[in-house]
């Protein structure tokens, strides 16, 4: 039966993690220093500060202080975020929108953080026509995860077509629709894949 090995014959991944991690501080942030600007790249529990702001974030939450100073603030728009808001003390914050960003100025405060909010969106991800060995087969995504069915959730079926207007719908990190057979099926984000037994 599948399952994940104890130990792989060619272990890279560890070191890469260890790079990674070393290196993610240069990831959430970056900054340009001749155009006071600064992008908040990923939603991740981190804190910055240099000569000219500091940066915080936790839960969503973003705190800036500009030092006084006019800082022009970038923030991602994940391209799954449905309903995607920014408030501050409650009240809902204009931006405009450059290469998937929300862009504002301003005299940032630590004392009036930035709440991030948006849904994740259900989407099927198709691959470009022109790659033939895909055609006619789908991905599905909720918010960043990628999902996939596992036997243990679908009696042992894993082979599934999906109907054209399968209804998908989720539940938790889960979702479930109706095959072309109407058989019903679950999908679970792939990072759970075989991590419950044989």
């Amino acid at each position: 039966s599948l399952r994940r090995w104890d130990w792989h014959g060619c272990p890279c991944c560890p070191p890469m993690q260890l790079k990674l991690f070393s290196a993610l501080n240069s990831f959430i942030y970056s900054y340009n220093k001749e155009q006071k600007c600064v992008n908040v790249n990923m939603f991740i529990g981190s804190r910055y500060e240099n000569d000219f702001f500091a940066i915080s974030q936790s839960e969503r939450r973003l705190t800036v202080d500009s030092k006084g100073e006019k800082l022009t603030v970038r923030i991602r728009i994940p391209e799954y975020a449905k309903d995607f808001a920014l408030t501050r003390n409650g009240v809902p914050m204009e931006y405009t929108v450059q290469n998937g960003y929300a862009v504002m100025e301003d005299v940032w405060s630590a004392e009036e953080p930035v709440k991030v909010s948006y849904e994740n969106m259900l989407r099927r991800i198709y691959a470009n026509p022109k790659v033939q060995e895909d055609n006619g087969k789908v991905a599905v995504m909720y918010g960043p995860y990628v999902m996939c069915a596992e036997g243990i959730d679908n009696d042992g079926d894993v082979d599934i077509t999906i109907a054209e207007n399968p209804e998908l719908t989720v539940s938790g990190e889960n979702v479930y629709g109706k095959a072309a057979s109407g058989k019903e099926f679950c999908l679970i984000p792939y990072y759970k894949w075989c991590n419950r037994g044989e």
